[in-house]
């Protein structure tokens, strides 16, 4: 009976050790994505205030009611970025942040592939599913 338990428990302690490993990459993802969008929005508001010396002087209100273009398309973000303008870095941050998740998800589904868990490949990947067409409908104006 002894010879029966020692085979079993090494099996289970494989099989935590390797579900250890697969949290932290998830983790891994999650903290470095929120990371580099905390990073990119700081410097872009940073950088928004730094070019327009006016924005900190003035009060919340003016501030709030200043018009201000806000590059929407992913062309515009980068030709904002490459003209240095804060803003474009401020929403690449946010459009890292958004993508965070859709990562993690897509980590999640490799990670349960890998180890063979059938149940949670398939609900990971409704879940990336509907993720996707969410973004695509919505880019559709759908």
């Amino acid at each position: 009976m002894p010879d029966e338990e020692n085979k079993v428990v090494p099996e289970k302690v494989e099989d935590s050790d390797e579900m250890r490993r697969a949290e932290i990459v998830v983790s891994m993802v999650l903290l470095l994505g929120v990371s580099i969008a905390a990073t990119l929005i700081g410097l872009g508001i940073a950088i928004t205030f730094i070019q327009d010396h006016s924005l900190a002087s003035e009060s919340y209100k003016k501030v709030a009611t200043k018009s201000f273009h806000f590059p929407t398309t992913p062309q515009a973000i980068f030709k904002s970025i490459a003209h240095g303008q804060g803003m474009g870095i401020t929403l690449l941050g946010l459009f890292a942040l958004i993508l965070t998740p859709i990562v993690r998800v897509a980590t999640s589904l490799l990670v349960f592939k890998k180890s063979h868990d059938t149940p949670f490949v398939l609900i990971t990947s409704f879940v990336l599913v509907v993720l996707l067409t969410s973004f695509a409908l919505g880019r559709l104006n759908l």
